[in-house]
């Protein structure tokens, strides 16, 4: 209770605090509004051919979001299961997108998500520990996964996973440094050649050498604070007492040739550490701002970003609206729930050539 309190005082001072982009950002038309506290948000396609659907993940269910605002609930986890992570991907080249939904309930666990006659179901039994589809070193989606314990999320290596039927199995390391976390790695294609970058625990980002991922050969100068969102769980030690570990979670990064140039660009969310919310063992951080980059001669050069959103922009997409124009999609909290009063989370269009707020939903 005694948390619970102070992060509600440190969220009104936040509010108090608020800058004119967090202004201009709750007072434009959103493209929707979810009472829910939001956890992810992504596009991609239900059938082969059809123009792709945009997905917000809430605590309690995923939801597609319609062109007119209106949320349809999709998919749903298990009983006292909460959503923390959706990523999405075509992982057999049909066409269609698979999700990757990481739950939170007495452990991490991640489902797999398919299109089965027009709904979405999960995959045989859920993966014990963390799955990710992210493109991989030669720019097509692949599935990682990372095993976790009682004792901790992210255990062992970093692993290619297979897809089989209803069967999900370990296909071998990858080949990232020891200590690599699932969600703190990522590759950008480059002149043909994959370049390896990861969220250092300083919270700078940095370009590895992918033929020996220990060798950093850059380091951003600022901290990129590109983790919005933490958990605490009780867990317990070698000695079997309990303890409360934290986990700090990196938001998707999408990886693609945003801008039509031929090379890939990077958007991703980072923000402050200012804490803005904590409902339960969630946190939640203030403010935050999509983010565009280009891969340079070494490491990444931003282009632009948006302005901050809110509260706490949990994470942006690409996607292509209904009406044809290519924008980003990003969510935020706005609206802290609490007592009888339900939280809210708006989804806001971007304009993918400026960062700028777009306002109005696509016809």
């Amino acid at each position: 209770m005694r948390l619970l309190l102070v992060a509600f005082l440190l969220s009104g001072c936040a509010a108090g605090r608020a800058s004119l982009a967090q202004d201009l950002a709750l007072a434009t038309q959103a493209l929707a509004t979810c009472a829910c506290e939001a956890t992810g948000l992504a596009s991609g396609r239900d059938v082969a051919g059809e123009p792709p659907r945009l997905w917000l993940a809430g605590d309690k269910a995923v939801y597609e979001v319609g062109a007119d605002g209106a949320l349809t609930e999709r998919w749903t986890p298990p009983k006292f299961t909460r959503i923390l992570r959706l990523e999405v991907g075509d992982l057999d080249g049909d066409g269609v997108d698979e999700w990757t939904v990481l739950t939170e309930a007495n452990r991490l666990r991640t489902h797999l998500i398919v299109a089965d006659g027009g709904e979405r179901r999960s995959v045989g039994k859920p993966f014990l520990g963390s799955l990710r589809i992210t493109p991989g070193p030669e720019g097509k989606p692949v599935l990682l996964g990372q095993r976790a314990s009682g004792a901790g999320p992210f255990v062992g290596p970093v692993e290619h996973v297979t897809w089989a039927g209803e069967e999900l199995a370990l296909g071998g390391p990858v080949g990232l440094h020891a200590t690599a976390s699932l969600y703190d790695v990522f590759w950008v294609a480059n002149e043909g050649k994959p370049r390896l970058f990861s969220f250092e625990s300083t919270d700078h980002v940095a370009e590895r050498d992918p033929r020996s991922p220990r060798a950093v050969v850059w380091r951003s100068d600022e901290r990129l604070v590109a983790r919005p969102i933490e958990i605490e769980r009780d867990t317990r030690d070698l000695l079997g007492e309990e303890v409360r570990d934290t986990v700090r979670f990196a938001a998707p990064v999408s990886v693609a040739d945003l801008d039509g140039d031929g090379a890939d660009e990077v958007l991703l969310v980072a923000g402050s550490l200012t804490p803005v919310a904590m409902l339960q063992n969630l946190r939640v951080y203030q403010g935050g701002d999509a983010r565009l980059f280009e891969a340079g001669p070494r490491g990444l050069v931003e282009s632009h970003r948006s302005p901050i959103l809110g509260r706490a922009l949990i994470a942006a997409t690409p996607w292509t609206a209904p009406d044809g124009r290519a924008v980003w999609a990003a969510v935020a909290w706005t609206k802290l729930g609490g007592g009888f009063v339900a939280p809210e989370s708006r989804v806001f269009l971007l304009d993918p050539a400026t960062g700028d707020l777009l306002g109005a939903a696509a016809p």
